[in-house]
């Protein structure tokens, strides 16, 4: 536990109600500060001392360690729940899609199929209709 001003005597600060933070021991926040714990005016330590407030703020750090011990936990087990539910869904995905993608090669190759048959019957009655209209022109050339 790490604190500020612990020595009313040589208290720095310009008025006489400031407050006095008690910070963790714990690593900085994202933001580069240590997290506050509990905001003591100075007349708190002047009236129950330094011994009595010390033992007040380690029990809050004790509690709140405690707290956020089982916050942690709970996260961890909640989160890994959700990652594999994830990682199931994204499995499922996955395989969802390795299906459309075998049905729509099938369906890709049953129109590549459907259009070679249409094309040869295309070419079927276009000579059969062409072979008609020709022989009827040569016939009506020749007869006159």
């Amino acid at each position: 536990m790490r604190t500020q001003q612990t020595n009313p005597s040589r208290n720095p600060l310009p008025m006489p109600g400031a407050e006095r933070r008690f910070m963790l021991g714990l690593p900085p926040t994202r933001k580069g500060a240590p997290m506050p714990v509990a905001k003591l005016s100075r007349e708190f330590y002047e009236r129950f001392g330094d011994k009595l407030t010390d033992e007040l703020v380690n029990c809050l750090n004790s509690i709140e360690g405690s707290y956020r011990a089982e916050l942690r936990d709970l996260f961890e087990a909640h989160f890994g729940r959700f990652e594999d539910k994830l990682e199931r869904r994204l499995v499922e995905s996955k395989a969802e899609l390795g299906v459309a993608k075998a049905e729509l090669g099938i369906k890709i190759e049953q129109l590549r199929v459907e259009l070679h048959s249409t094309k040869a019957d295309m070419l079927k009655w276009s000579v059969g209709l062409w072979v008609p209209v020709t022989l009827a022109v040569i016939g009506l050339y020749f007869k006159r």
